[in-house]
């Protein structure tokens, strides 16, 4: 088994084809406490497969523009969780093998909890048809990754 910790800071990819709307910022971030179990463990090879579960955030903000050209903000922030499950390999090389390449495959789900919600500069109490606080945002997504990893 191993044990770690995830740090991870995001920058969401917005369409911005609409021309009436202009994304300001889209970021996120996380943290996870991973653990993996190494199915397959050789001096220059190793199998594995893990869970990650930790805390997420998310900002959101964005100007929309009406006919008249007259600008609406607004802007969502959120807190939770965020759990992904993995699997991948690790292959070292050199005389020591303490340098390698990894290749792994997550699943990610993160649920956010809105705690704000402002509109031209002001935090409305609701969004949409409830309150703001009763809002869970759920993004899922899945994630390949190919690097370089060091065994100490």
């Amino acid at each position: 088994f191993s044990l770690g910790l995830e740090l991870q800071k995001q920058t969401f990819l917005t369409d911005n084809g609409d021309t009436t709307s202009r994304v300001e910022a889209g970021s996120g971030g996380s943290w996870l406490i991973r653990s993996d179990y190494h199915f397959l463990k050789k001096d220059n090879f190793t199998i594995f497969a893990g869970l990650g579960i930790g805390g997420a955030g998310l900002n959101y903000s964005r100007t929309e523009f009406d006919s008249l050209g007259v600008a609406t903000t607004g802007s969502v922030r959120g807190g939770g969780t965020r759990i992904s499950p993995r699997a991948g390999m690790k292959f070292f090389f050199g005389k020591k093998k303490h340098f390698g390449l990894f290749l792994d495959y997550s699943f990610n789900a993160y649920s956010y909890n809105i705690t704000d919600f402002v509109l031209n500069g002001i935090l409305q109490e609701n969004m949409s048809y409830r309150k703001t606080e009763d809002v869970i945002l759920t993004i899922r997504g899945h994630e390949l990754r190919f690097g370089l990893t060091v065994k100490f």
